[in-house]
């Protein structure tokens, strides 16, 4: 209670939130890196998931035109997926650059949240690009390639598709399990 002739409290001050920074991207640097390869865009655009999706994509269809099974009647469908994966690569990146940089997240979850800039980010990013790049001019140089893709081909694939189910079934077990322990079973009575 407020005795009369004493002033009314101040009232509580409220401190407005911080304001979201987002980090611009380069529309353009994004197309260029996609154009040397796909995905390589969305990396610098911290885009990961689709970034990976993207070169998969490109890979599968570079292996599948390889193969020797595939020439024939679907050699032109690859190829064509081939330059379709390429061009979508880099007119993806651009678009997502500039959703980026307008701030806008659509429902369908097109483009990455807006984020306080930061520079580890940026770091990281380079650090994949170049761990990558690195990794991939050893391997060339000192590692006989033909023979990892014999054994990719003859085994290796095979067996990580059996692994990575194997994987993705237990842990739907496992979290089905902890989810019915965690459900409270009213009381019979």
């Amino acid at each position: 209670m407020i005795a009369a002739g004493e002033p009314p409290p101040p009232p509580p001050s409220i401190t407005a939130p911080a304001p979201i920074i987002v980090e611009k991207k380069s529309p353009g640097l994004a197309g260029v890196l996609s154009g040397l390869f796909p995905g390589l865009g969305h990396l610098y655009l911290g885009l990961y998931q689709r970034a990976f999706k993207i070169a998969g994509a490109f890979v599968g269809c570079i292996w599948l035109l390889s193969v020797g099974f595939m020439r024939g009647h679907l050699a032109p469908l690859f190829g064509m997926g081939l330059a379709f994966v390429w061009f979508f690569g880099i007119i993806d990146a651009v678009r997502q650059a500039r959703a980026i940089n307008a701030g806008h997240v659509a429902a369908s979850s097109i483009a990455a949240p807006p984020r306080r800039a930061s520079e580890s980010m940026a770091a990281l990013t380079w650090g994949v690009i170049l761990v990558g790049i690195g990794t991939l001019w050893l391997l060339d140089r000192y590692v006989d390639l033909d023979a990892f893709w014999a054994a990719v081909g003859d085994w290796l694939a095979p067996a990580s598709f059996i692994l990575f189910g194997v994987i993705l079934i237990t842990t739907y077990v496992m979290r089905k399990r902890r989810h019915n322990a965690a459900e409270v079973w009213p009381p019979r009575g």
